[in-house]
């Protein structure tokens, strides 16, 4: 096969590709974690297909199949009888009036398709469609207007629209993401270092490159070289921006994004993407350095990205779950712990 890159991003995230595919990196197919939506969806399901069940009983048979914990799954059924999406008669329960309102329409078709989307957002200017986003890059919460960089430019987020997966934007003058943001999409641990690898020399043997991309790499290395290094993670101050450039994906910067707003107020107003953390303006590296060295004494099992209140909408079913179990869930899917964490741990 033949990869074309167009754009600078494009070259560097293919060759990245091709370094991973030759050093034999096979990424993982991963089911995303805590589907408590689905578990509260299943139960609601059941009771519609046995018309009545035993509550106990079913979450209970729904916790052993790994969908949510004993605890979360108790709490998921007081939150259905409480908001009447079941109803309990003598002990059973039984679909409520709730559900029959949100859910009713044509034979709770809704209800029984848990797959109605796909995961990217639409990006549009008026009637133009710009490109596609992760979702990642829209649920987190950020200080001051929300600014991406897609399709060459920066655009500012006016509007979410999460039934329909589009998000409406207009042209703007900031400065949204890094130029490596590549093209929204939430790239892997494992890509974005091989990123930060081919820019510090290392090229694929096989497949060739062509002599314009050895030429173009060759160029970026310059470009880039104070943003790499081979023993630890930069960070540098382009015109008064300040990033910490750490090439470990979009989800596990998420991570790292909350690590060091527990400890600190070092994160800087654009946030972060698959490549880079923004960092306040006249922080140092020393200032980086102190706040990463407490953030190492914590344990990251339990830290999850906070997330905006609107991007709940882009979780299926979220009306069946206690908010803070919809927003757990939402977060733990924009998270990479392990990730997190080597990186921590080898950070200087």
């Amino acid at each position: 096969m033949t990869f074309l890159a167009t754009t600078d991003d494009e070259l560097l995230r293919a060759t990245a590709l091709l370094l991973l595919l030759e050093e034999g990196f096979v990424e993982p197919v991963a089911a995303p974690p805590s589907p408590r939506h689905i578990a509260a969806q299943q139960l609601l399901a059941l009771a519609l297909q046995k018309g009545r069940i035993h509550l106990s009983e079913e979450t209970a048979w729904l916790t052993r199949l790994g969908l949510a914990s004993e605890q979360d799954m108790s709490r998921i059924g007081e939150w259905l009888v409480s908001t009447g999406h079941l109803d309990i008669d003598q002990g059973l329960a039984f679909v409520g009036p709730t559900a029959e309102q949100h859910f009713g329409r044509r034979s709770f078709l809704e209800l029984l398709a848990v797959f109605s989307a796909p995961p990217e957002v639409t990006v549009l200017h008026g009637t133009r469609e710009i490109g596609s986003i992760d979702p990642t890059f829209l649920v987190t919460k950020v200080a001051g207007p929300r600014v991406i960089a897609l399709g060459g430019r920066s655009w500012l987020v006016t509007h979410i629209d999460w039934r329909r997966r589009r998000a409406i934007v207009e042209p703007s003058e900031q400065r949204g993401t890094s130029r490596w943001s590549g093209d929204a999409r939430a790239y892997t641990f494992e890509l974005s270092d091989a990123m930060r690898r081919v820019l510090l020399g290392a090229t694929p043997k096989s497949p060739y490159l062509s002599n314009r991309a050895l030429d173009r790499l060759a160029a970026l290395r310059q470009e880039q070289a104070h943003t790499v290094s081979a023993t630890s993670r930069v960070v540098v101050s382009e015109g008064g921006r300040v990033r910490w450039w750490t090439y470990a994906g979009a989800r596990a910067n998420a991570v790292l994004v909350a690590a060091l707003k527990e400890v600190s107020a070092l994160v800087g107003e654009s946030g972060y993407d698959n490549l880079s953390i923004s960092i306040a303006p006249g922080a140092t590296s020393a200032d980086l350095s102190s706040a990463l060295n407490v953030s190492r004494e914590r344990t990251l099992d339990v830290l999850l990205p906070e997330v905006s209140p609107d991007a709940l909408g882009r979780l299926k079913f979220k009306e069946l779950l206690p908010p803070d179990l919809a927003a757990a869930t939402l977060a733990e899917r924009a998270a990479d712990r392990n990730s997190a964490e080597k990186l921590l741990a080898g950070s200087r």
